[in-house]
């Protein structure tokens, strides 16, 4: 198996993680205070703390091959998304702010 890197995200209720995450589309496995949330071939884990640090700079990064597909969903779970955008790394990109402060960025290679 190839190395694989995945983000820890972090909450202070992983109950509500769980069903932010559902609803944009993942599916969530729950454990005592610990999820893993899967959609496609992406995971993320989120982990529960005490609070959220005021210095909060938790993120992830997920690269797909459909980028409008991921946008619309996730636009559809909860709204007010800017779209996607080409950047200069040859990227085109969309980003959410979860309700932890967790920033979750969704990119494809070029004119997806």
């Amino acid at each position: 198996m190839a190395a694989v890197a995945i983000p820890i995200l972090i909450s202070t209720d992983t109950r509500r993680a769980a069903q932010y995450y559902e609803k944009l589309g993942f599916t969530v496995a729950n454990y005592a205070g610990y999820i893993i949330c899967r959609r496609g071939g992406a995971e993320l884990h989120v982990s529960t703390v005490d609070e959220i640090p005021e210095d909060q700079v938790a993120a992830a990064y997920i690269r797909v091959d459909d980028l409008d597909e991921w946008f619309n969903a996730f636009n559809a779970a909860v709204g007010g998304l800017e779209p996607p955008q080409e950047t200069d790394w040859g990227m085109r990109e969309f980003y959410l702010v979860d309700e932890d402060q967790n920033l979750i960025k969704v990119g494809a290679e070029g004119r997806n």
